[in-house]
């Protein structure tokens, strides 16, 4: 549409149609479709009219392999490896298997014998806990000295072993929990649950049939 020509149309939802002259815009107001009306741009676009088409020649790509060389291996290496026979390749593959399973064998044979020196050095296992610095029971090789509160160090023979509200069954047939005379069980809960082993209780062993007490515990 030229400047100075054509009219303008506002529709009312405020949509413009620009229209080249009155027959076009007469159409529009009849509602008819553009596709339908055969000099109009649409329709001759519809029906491909005035387009020439060219026929392309189709052409067809064909996929060629090559081989390039990768870091580490040449082109030619790659080439003789791809030539190499397949009993070749499985004789050379059955051999490296072999030494690799070799390998493998001595290394753990090293390691034992490694494991051993270091087993004889070190003497005594000593477990995790221990490592970790958790405390370590010691076995008592002498009465003590110092006793706590109602335990007493004291030297009595079998037959003559205190009983207490506290007794319970012996550990091993050498070996019996008692409560001192004059510990009751409320005493010995009150004050640290002192409780005394009385070891190598056996009248047939022990000649004198007394029995001392090696070994206090407090809990």
């Amino acid at each position: 549409i030229y400047p100075g020509r054509g009219t303008l149309f506002v529709r009312g939802d405020s949509k413009i149609f620009r229209f080249q002259n009155s027959k076009s815009a007469s159409l529009f107001k009849q509602r008819k479709n553009p596709r339908r009306i055969s000099w109009t741009v649409l329709y001759r676009r519809h029906h491909k009219k005035g387009i020439t088409e060219e026929v392309a020649k189709k052409r067809s790509r064909k996929t060629v392999k090559a081989q390039r060389a990768i870091v580490g291996a040449s082109l030619d290496l790659i080439k003789e490896r791809r030539s190499i026979k397949p009993e070749i390749r499985k004789a050379k593959r059955d051999e490296k298997k072999s030494a690799d399973k070799e390998k493998k064998k001595a290394d753990k044979a090293a390691r034992k014998v490694e494991k051993a020196k270091q087993a004889g050095a070190q003497g005594s296992k000593v477990s995790k806990q221990q490592a970790k610095g958790a405390f370590q029971k010691v076995a008592a090789t002498s009465p003590l000295l110092v006793t706590p509160i109602f335990a007493q160090q004291v030297s009595v023979s079998c037959e003559e072993i205190p009983t207490g509200s506290l007794e319970t069954t012996p550990y091993s047939t050498t070996t019996r929990e008692v409560v001192h005379n004059g510990a009751t069980e409320e005493m010995l809960f009150e004050y640290y649950k002192s409780v005394t082993y009385v070891e190598n209780c056996d009248p047939t062993s022990v000649s004198s049939k007394s029995a001392s007490i090696s070994t206090i515990t407090i809990f």
